[in-house]
């Protein structure tokens, strides 16, 4: 999701040759509140509110490709990427926390894509 809102916000830049045309926190809103009013979700998900479910990410922002650190959401939208989340709650639930994944079995999920990879190869 974090290629797809960079792509967004710099698709345009070269499209367009407006380098303003779509700043950070718009691009960041269309991945939140505006993406939720495009599915007509906008009563459930899109922002943290009470009522809302709680779905959100949490980024470690202390690597050295994330500084410095002058304007949140063109670091997020800009040098990001998926590898910096670092937490996962969804519907109120952690799934992911410090990279580690908590209601998967990602090797027994590894193990079945290169089966059935090798199975389409062969």
């Amino acid at each position: 999701m974090m290629e797809e809102v960079r792509l967004a916000a710099l698709l345009q830049k070269v499209h367009t040759a407006d380098p303003t045309l779509i700043p950070a926190m718009q691009a960041l809103q269309m991945a939140t509140v505006l993406g939720a009013k495009a599915l007509g979700l906008h009563e459930q998900i899109g922002t943290l509110a009470p009522g809302k479910r709680a779905d959100l990410i949490i980024f470690n922002l202390k690597a050295p490709h994330l500084t410095p650190k002058h304007d949140l959401a063109s670091l997020l939208v800009y040098a990001a990427s998926a590898a910096d989340i670092e937490t996962v709650m969804i519907d109120g639930k952690i799934v992911m926390e410090n990279r580690q994944l908590l209601t998967l079995d990602e090797e027994k999920i590894m193990w079945h894509a290169q089966k059935c990879a090798a199975r389409l190869t062969t």
